[in-house]
């Protein structure tokens, strides 16, 4: 719950404060860790502002490649991130490194049809519409009909997100219609794990196969 996550971020900032380095990094690392588990809206600048301690105490030790990789994750989440004074001063020109050098990746959710897509980093996506954001670690939130989850997807280049409880069914009887070929086929290798299937629907054989960038669908 967000109140668990305030509660990590105020202990672990008092922990810096006092100089207790373990104590701190304890405490971010329980707070990280529910953030994946969070089973409502995520606070933004709460969840930035552990990853910007993190980074900040990471750097102090010399981590420097680590630190970054903590303040890319907060700056997706809280994109006007500024360096705070109460924060380790070792993070502040990390962060203005990072932003400065943040390259973009797509991603696109699927279906396209649906009628709400998932959260990423806190803000609402458009099923279909390609968005563009930053390297590593981001915090995806699905809504279902068990409520809603969390998880961690890690960003390195353009993909799709697909979202199977979004899919109305009839689904594989939708490769009927070559429009539908690439989203149905994406879903079938997604949920199987495997670059290569065949499917049986409506009567009809088709492979569906991951090609060099895209997936492909052949009637049999």
């Amino acid at each position: 719950k967000a109140p668990d996550l305030r509660a990590s971020l105020v202990r672990a900032e008092a922990a810096w404060r006092e100089g207790e380095m373990a104590g701190a990094m304890d405490q971010l690392d329980l707070g990280i860790a529910g953030l994946g588990c969070l089973s409502e809206r995520v606070e933004p600048k709460v969840a930035a502002r552990l990853f910007l301690l993190r980074g900040g105490l990471l750097a102090r030790d010399g981590r420097d490649e680590e630190a970054r990789a903590e303040l890319r994750t907060a700056l997706a989440l809280w994109p006007e991130a500024t360096w705070d004074e109460r924060l380790p001063s070792y993070g502040r020109v990390l962060l203005d490194t990072v932003r400065a050098a943040a390259t973009e990746s797509t991603l696109t959710f699927l279906p396209a049809g649906a009628s709400t897509g998932p959260w990423l980093d806190g803000r609402p996506t458009t099923p279909g519409a390609p968005i563009a954001v930053g390297p590593g670690l981001h915090l995806l939130q699905v809504p279902g009909t068990g409520g809603l989850h969390t998880a961690w997807l890690t960003v390195d280049a353009d993909a799709s997100v697909v979202v199977p409880g979004s899919f109305r069914r009839p689904v594989l009887e939708r490769l009927d219609i070559a429009e539908n070929h690439a989203e149905v086929g994406t879903l079938v290798l997604s949920m199987l794990g495997v670059d290569a299937a065949y499917v049986t629907a409506a009567g009809g054989l088709w492979l569906v196969e991951r090609g060099a960038e895209l997936v492909q669908v052949s009637t049999l």
